[in-house]
């Protein structure tokens, strides 16, 4: 950690910055900070499960996996085929050794991008030859799915996430009903245990843009004024300082992964209950690719803002998540 790093001089610059290119972000850290404690609350398991060995992961290969997405599109009546996208090169495929990647880079069997690269959409996706494979090129293709051609608005970039994860959860619940139900469990657990780590990050990052914004310093005594509290004010603020050095775009990615785990788990879960829902996802969808409002967005799904009704709503839908997480017969609590 740079001790001579300062966080004024930092949060001041960021914030002049993207006060207008960025205003939704900038002008909401305080709902931000909300969500951040929220998701975290939820998407906390007390009791810590043993992690996913990659060897009893099936195997899958690119053309086995390329027609599972087709087919799982089919089934949800979207029209979709992956052979579109490979043909004009929107997908750049990645072929790695399994061993090796899981010896030295496990983290890429869960890897994947969705970007512009030039003026073109574009999609990089790992083939490891598994069937968890299938899961992250889903994820990736539907935010292929609300790329605009150019770049995305404040709203899109917000929400693209959100619908990512949903789309993923259903295609997750497809890949049960083949027998897929090791790989289903695992992915569901490791996306909630993403949602509760991010949600920390997120909570560490905008304690201290808040604290900025409301009293224009992040001094320990003003910490201590604001928060009424100051006890960990050395630990907030020096995983602060870690993340901004290792990314000082942070927020963003935070941000979005934070909303996700606000509204994905919400829009599954209702979907489950009602399959007729998919319209609303898929209107959503299409709404990221307008200039909708935040607001428009958001009612779409059902959710009218940051109140206590549609907290509520999220919070049940959690609590159904994960309790079936909880009844699953592939729940081995660790040792």
């Amino acid at each position: 950690m740079d001790n001579d790093f300062n966080i004024n001089t930092f949060i001041d610059s960021f914030l002049s910055f993207h006060h207008e290119r960025n205003n939704l972000l900038c002008e909401n850290i305080n709902v931000l900070y909300d969500l951040s404690i929220f998701v975290n609350r939820l998407a906390y398991f007390k009791e810590q499960v043993e992690q996913i060995d990659w060897h009893k992961v099936k195997k899958s290969f690119f053309l086995q996996n390329l027609e599972l997405i087709d087919n799982f599109y089919q089934s949800i009546g979207i029209s979709f085929k992956t052979n579109d996208i490979i043909k004009d090169g929107t997908i750049n495929i990645i072929t790695n050794d399994f061993e090796e990647t899981l010896k030295n880079e496990s983290s890429k069997l869960l890897e994947g991008h969705n970007n512009y690269r030039g003026k073109h959409k574009s999609i990089d996706i790992y083939n490891n030859g598994l069937i968890t494979d299938s899961i992250v090129w889903i994820h990736e293709i539907s935010h292929y799915r609300n790329q605009t051609e150019n770049e995305r608005s404040q709203v899109n970039h917000l929400l693209t996430e959100s619908l990512a994860h949903t789309t993923e959860l259903i295609y997750l619940d497809y890949l049960e009903k083949l027998g897929y139900t090791y790989e289903s469990y695992h992915i569901r657990n490791i996306l909630l245990n993403t949602f509760n780590f991010i949600s920390y990050r997120t909570y560490t990052l905008t304690k201290m843009y808040l604290l900025y914004q409301e009293l224009g310093d992040t001094s320990k005594e003003s910490y201590k004024y604001y928060y009424k509290d100051d006890k960990d004010y050395e630990k907030i603020r020096n995983r602060f300082i870690n993340t901004i050095e290792e990314d000082q775009d942070a927020i963003f990615k935070s941000s979005w992964y934070t909303l996700s785990g606000t509204l994905s788990i919400y829009m599954y879960e209702r979907y489950k209950i009602d399959n007729n829902f998919l319209m609303s996802i898929e209107k959503l969808n299409n709404a990221l690719l307008t200039d909708r409002s935040m607001h428009e967005c958001l009612n779409i799904i059902g959710i009218t803002g940051y109140n206590e009704e549609s907290l509520n709503k999220i919070e049940e839908t959690y609590n159904t998540f994960k309790k079936s997480l909880q009844d699953s017969p592939h729940r081995v609590l660790k040792k």
